[in-house]
């Protein structure tokens, strides 16, 4: 989650990003971080190919993808319609439009490579190319264009070759239908790691919404000023924006964030941190940096440049993992969730728990999630009365570190683990087992400070 302290935090004092976030601060009670990524996906949709940094071999382009996620309601297409508009000003042959097919984006971009796509409402574009979808093809090709390489098709129905396609794009949605209309693959592969995400949610409340034209008229002479005057060749960064971005990287090889590296959703969003940052660096640089000084000469990213972009993916990763944790992606996700919403905060049996899931999910699958989540330490498997034999485990996500008995029923000390008192079962048997257990004060109830007896003291 980012809120408008962070933004105000890294904001530029001038240029078209500074101006525009300003703008809708005064016009718009919408969270500040829509207008922050809304502006550097506008000011990216114009900027000269020629500022492409060296890159892994291949350059990386300034084309930037912005996805704003929000609460429906929370101005977040209300921002993205404002920059558009801006943008139709300045350079209208700059706005793409959403297609129907594979081939007519093709098209479009064959005959204007360099454009941006505002999605206001992205949930239908992602319920469209879902699954099987014969528009599915069209993530395929906005996959394609990221890398900013040429892109050749050839069939019966259409024949383009776009030598360096720099498509930019600005898309709004609401959580649910990112939930409901992406997959595993969506987040592991290559699609949705590409965009760079920004959730927030607003923090401010305007009953009217004033106009400022003045400001509106100096953010389109900001942007007019970034889309035309004359850029140099991008040749690299200084040898102290290289050695901050090396610093910076360095903290990803943690064991920490090796660790959540690793887990399938979120490891293509560390792997994209660097050009994450880069390409918001190229931007700002173009709109108050070095690149906006250039005058058709070489010039390099510089310290300043580097650490907005920086901030930026920081402000992306931020806000990718709070998603991650709310949101059930794919079937796994929806059927771990539909577990953890019958656990709540209560103690249940197996089959408590199979009784409300029931008919959603069968008793393996709840056992293989029960199992999983066990491993994940978000569940905590107790035996009733404290015996693991011959009475029924409950579980819980009430315990901070396991329980763990030996072969007697006695509670095995855990450095750091918490007190928790042992479960009654409900059947006359183990009431009764208890109540004798209770009678002879066994060393487990006076180890966990349940008798009213110092440790010892039996």
């Amino acid at each position: 989650m980012v809120n408008e302290k962070d933004v105000l935090a890294i904001l530029p004092e001038s240029g078209f990003i500074g101006s525009f976030v300003r703008y809708c601060q005064f016009v718009s009670d919408a969270p500040l971080a829509y207008s922050l990524f809304t502006a550097l996906a506008i000011s990216s949709t114009g900027i000269d190919p020629i500022a492409t940094l060296p890159f892994g071999g291949k350059g990386l382009g300034a084309h930037f993808w912005s996805l704003i996620v929000g609460a429906s309601g929370s101005r977040k297409t209300h921002i993205g319609e404002i920059g558009t508009e801006m943008l139709q000003e300045v350079s209208p042959n700059r706005i793409g439009s959403s297609h129907e097919s594979e081939a007519s984006l093709l098209e479009a971009l064959n005959e204007e490579p360099q454009q941006m796509i505002f999605h206001g409402e992205f949930g239908d574009t992602l319920a469209g190319t879902h699954g099987n979808s014969y528009k599915h093809t069209i993530r395929m090709v906005y996959t394609k264009t990221w890398d900013g390489i040429k892109i050749s098709k050839n069939s019966l129905r259409i024949q383009v070759e776009i030598a360096r396609p720099r498509l930019s794009l600005l898309c709004c949605v609401a959580p649910s239908p990112l939930e409901n209309y992406t997959d595993d693959l969506d987040w592991s592969g290559g699609f949705l790691s590409r965009y760079v995400t920004v959730y927030a949610v607003r923090e401010r409340d305007m009953a009217s919404t004033p106009e400022w034209p003045e400001g509106k008229q100096w953010c389109i002479d900001q942007l007019a000023a970034l889309l035309y005057r004359p850029m140099g060749q991008l040749t690299g960064m200084t040898p102290e924006a290289e050695a901050l971005l090396e610093s910076w990287a360095k903290t990803y090889n943690t064991v920490e964030h090796q660790r959540a590296a690793r887990m399938r959703w979120t490891e293509g969003t560390y792997s994209r941190m660097i050009p994450t940052a880069l390409k918001a660096a190229i931007i700002i640089s173009c709109d108050i940096g070095a690149g906006s000084r250039s005058n058709g000469n070489p010039w390099r990213l510089g310290v300043a440049d580097v650490q907005f972009g920086i901030e930026i993916a920081e402000l992306h990763l931020r806000s990718i993992q709070t998603i991650l944790d709310s949101l059930a992606i794919g079937t796994y996700g929806k059927q771990r969730r539909n577990v953890l919403n019958a656990l709540g905060d209560d103690a249940l049996t197996k089959g408590e728990i199979m009784r409300m899931c029931h008919p959603r999910l069968s008793k393996k699958v709840i056992t293989d999630v029960l199992e999983s989540l066990k491993e994940e330490k978000m569940v905590f498997e107790i035996p009733m009365g404290g015996v693991t034999v011959g009475g029924e485990a409950v579980f819980t996500r009430q315990l901070a570190a396991p329980t763990l008995f030996d072969d007697k029923g006695n509670v095995v000390d855990v450095p750091g683990a918490v007190e928790v008192p042992l479960i009654a079962a409900p059947d006359p048997i183990e009431e009764a087992r208890a109540a004798q257990r209770e009678a002879e004060r066994p060393a487990v109830l006076v180890g966990l400070g349940l008798t009213g007896q110092e440790p010892g003291e039996a």
